[in-house]
């Protein structure tokens, strides 16, 4: 690939880079950074964000109210959780 003046552009393909470390860190601070600052992105990403956020505190809510919070309470009617009465 070239630009009209043939000057080559170079091209890094960064799906296939893991995001790992100190070197994944500065990868995503410097997404961060570019979600910010492009009109673009800024309204994909933050609303990404509060979009998790909020799936995250309903399955919290659901959970704290619909599921067991004591292992024992709930599963004491079955004989192979009983170990801890041996």
């Amino acid at each position: 690939m070239s630009t009209p003046d043939s000057t080559p552009i170079t091209q890094i393909n960064m799906a296939n880079i893991r995001v790992a470390g100190i070197g994944g860190l500065g990868m995503v601070a410097m997404a961060v950074v570019v979600a910010i600052y492009l009109p673009g992105i800024r309204l994909y990403a933050f609303g990404g964000l509060a979009g998790g956020v909020l799936a995250g505190a309903g399955y919290i809510w659901y959970r704290r109210r619909h599921a067991p919070l004591n292992w024992d309470e709930h599963y004491a009617d079955r004989p192979e959780s009983n170990f801890h009465h041996l």
